[in-house]
């Protein structure tokens, strides 16, 4: 038995098998300087990367068993649709992944009223481009909107908002408008904002073998703050950290840096689509270039749950 510690909500066991180490403790699968507040994590994290080139992704006990190899991706991809940009637009960036064989998972909104405090459909057009395309898709909530912009309670981004009733209705309500319009059924969950509670995630494992989050959720679930790769009751928690969230240059830049390009991890990348168009797409072209022989399958991951 190991000892239990602060982040004993981790399945210790199912964690080392990802990572495929033993002989860790628990502890070591807490991202290093986790006590502090999320921005303040995030700008060291920034700084290290930025300007020492330091690791403060992984504790050293951790990375120093991980076995050796080259470094693998998962892309994530969020915010589809989007309320002021076409969703056939969407079709020529996906172009561009089919092209260099890229395998990612897009986060989809089913019911997208961004500036709304409602939940309207989504359009039939980007249902079409779904089953055309045949996209790996997540659910990106349920109606992405922002609470903390309106007169409601303060920090209540979408799924910090809901109560465990609620959010139970809309992850039903989700699942019978895939069924109804003959689309899959997702196993992984992407909270709008990367804010979601530990509640939350508790009624969310019961439905997804993956849930993701990011630096937000370091605020908003601060009863574990564990590295990439932890499982956390029934699903493998996959956050993306800065350097490996935002766009493709800064992440590109992350890359070719790669100071753990020794060991066999899987990162997890995240950048939004709309966010590559200012540029014509031209860096995540170049990011594409970079790793497109180094990126994993979210369908392959999933089957380690």
């Amino acid at each position: 038995m190991f000892e239990v510690s602060k982040c004993n909500y981790i399945d210790y066991v199912k964690t080392q098998n990802y990572y495929n180490v033993r002989n860790v403790k628990e502890n070591s699968f807490v991202i290093p300087s986790s006590f502090l507040f999320s921005k303040a994590i995030y700008g060291i994290h920034k700084l290290s990367y930025n300007c020492f080139k330091m690791n403060m992704l992984y504790s050293k006990e951790l990375l120093n068993n991980i076995e050796a190899g080259e470094t693998k991706y998962l892309i994530r991809v969020d915010d589809f649709p989007i309320s002021d940009i076409d969703s056939n637009e969407f079709i020529r960036f996906d172009s561009l992944m089919k092209e260099y064989n890229v395998p990612y998972i897009l986060g989809v909104t089913p019911f997208l009223s961004f500036y709304k405090d409602e939940y309207k459909e989504m359009d039939d057009n980007s249902i079409r481009i779904l089953k055309e395309r045949d996209i790996n898709f997540a659910l990106h909530g349920f109606n992405h909107y922002n609470y903390n912009d309106n007169n409601h309670d303060k920090r209540k981004y979408e799924i910090v908002y809901y109560n465990n009733e609620t959010l139970e209705k809309l992850i039903i309500k989700s699942i019978e408008f895939f069924k109804k319009n003959n689309l899959n059924i997702p196993n992984v969950f992407i909270p709008p904002f990367n804010a979601m509670t530990y509640n939350n995630y508790l009624v969310l494992s019961n439905y997804f073998s993956v849930i993701t989050g990011g630096a937000t959720t370091l605020s908003t679930m601060s009863e574990i703050r564990p590295v990439m790769g932890a499982v956390i009751k029934n699903s493998l928690y996959l956050p993306s950290y800065y350097p490996y969230y935002g766009v493709s240059r800064d992440i590109l830049r992350a890359v070719r840096t790669n100071i753990f390009r020794n060991r066999k991890i899987v990162i997890p990348i995240t950048i939004h689509w709309s966010s590559e168009i200012k540029d014509n797409y031209n860096s995540f072209v170049e990011l594409l270039k970079e790793i497109q022989h180094n990126v994993c399958d979210w369908r392959e991951i999933e089957k380690l749950i």
